[in-house]
């Protein structure tokens, strides 16, 4: 099985990772024996036998495998993809393989390897582009909901225009919103008074006032 989940929303793909790696690990792979992730300690590139080396091999006392590999889709020339394309080709039923790729999901999807790693029987694909609009109003909703709060539309307005859509920040900015309202709902004054502006909002102030001769 090989696993694609990718795009530039970063936040949400490796919380999907995470999120499969949970569950691999307590549904087939309690001991950790099982689980590889390139590339590993200090390095960057990838060698064919290292990493095909997990991918062929069956499961240590197990049912299953799961060989993670960090952005190895974006970064495998042409040149280069012919070995590792018929490497995962012929990986075994019992491995599973998640390309863990941080670039945005129009790239990705043009890669030759993707291309042809996407022909593979058992594929499945998770991207996630950078949320923005209504879509980016939901996910905060429901993040909010899921920690145990609630949030106005004027507050919910202005924490996409002051946070946008760099999701780590947001993440962040939520639960501090959440605590700190307690069994209130969030508004605008909890917003105004926690968060802080992004740096875009405050150069487009400061050209208003430049125009407008605002010493």
């Amino acid at each position: 099985m090989l696993i694609f989940v990718y795009g530039d929303d970063t936040f949400r793909v490796a919380e999907k990772v995470k999120q499969m790696k949970q569950a691999f690990k307590a549904k087939f792979d309690p001991t950790g024996l099982n689980t590889a992730e390139f590339p590993s300690g200090d390095k960057t590139k990838y060698e064919v036998g290292e990493v095909m080396g997990p991918v062929r091999s069956f499961p240590f006392l197990g049912q299953k495998r799961m060989v993670i590999i960090r952005d190895f889709i974006a970064n495998t020339k042409k040149a280069d993809m012919d070995v590792w394309e018929k490497g995962f080709q012929n990986a075994p039923d019992s491995t599973i393989v998640i390309f863990w790729e941080t670039t945005s999901p129009k790239e990705i999807e043009k890669k030759p390897l993707f291309v042809a790693l996407k022909s593979v029987a058992d594929v499945h694909s998770y991207p996630f582009p950078e949320l923005e609009g209504v879509a980016l109003s939901r996910w905060i909703s429901e993040r909010v909901k899921a920690r145990g709060g609630s949030i106005s539309s004027q507050a919910l307005q202005a924490l996409v225009e002051r946070v946008g859509g760099d999701l780590w920040a947001m993440d962040h900015e939520v639960s501090k919103l959440v605590a700190f309202a307690g069994h209130a709902e969030i508004s605008r004054a909890h917003v105004d008074e926690l968060v802080s502006r992004n740096f875009e909002e405050k150069i487009f102030e400061l050209m208003d006032a430049v125009s407008q001769k605002r010493t």
